[in-house]
């Protein structure tokens, strides 16, 4: 159980390889991420749980010494709450490639609770990504249940909201 702070990162100038988590509570900071994970690959997260954070997970691939990729992440029973946003997954300097979700529930994000972009102007993006059995509720009027605008050879299935979804 971790509260309040920057909760877990996964951050650095090296990939991260290899990681498990499992059975973690994170009430946040909304002014930080609650898991944020910057370049890496084979990450398993499994039975999370992300409480009032700015974002509950967040996966980039930040500009640090060159290009980077993040893949073979896998998520499992992933809760999140009131946090702004629930997941949120940016391609900056590579690609981000065969993530897998699912068992999602995310329920009051502000903004957003899945937001899947790409840095303005850059040629990188997402493949062989897919979502299964997500339930969104409790969405704020005029919040987005998923807004995407970078995929290509995405699948989302299972999706149980009443929200708005942009893609």
């Amino acid at each position: 159980s971790i509260s309040g702070g920057k909760g877990v990162r996964l951050t650095g100038n090296k990939l991260q390889e290899f990681v498990w988590m499992r059975q973690i509570f994170i009430g946040g900071n909304s002014s930080y991420p609650c898991i944020e994970i910057n370049k890496g690959n084979n990450i398993y997260l499994s039975e999370i749980d992300t409480n009032d954070g700015a974002v509950g997970l967040l996966v980039q691939n930040p500009n640090i010494n060159g290009t980077t990729e993040v893949f073979n992440l896998f998520v499992n029973r992933f809760n999140s709450a009131r946090c702004n946003v629930g997941i949120k997954l940016v391609a900056d300097s590579g690609w981000l490639t065969r993530i897998k979700m699912s068992e999602l529930t995310i329920s009051a994000a502000t903004s957003a609770a899945i937001l899947i972009t790409k840095v303005t102007g850059g040629s990188y993006g997402f493949t062989e990504c897919t979502f299964d059995n997500v339930n969104i509720d409790n969405m704020p009027s005029g919040a987005y249940a998923i807004q995407e605008d970078c995929m290509s050879n995405g699948i989302f299935t299972n999706i149980r909201t009443s929200s708005l979804i942009q893609v």
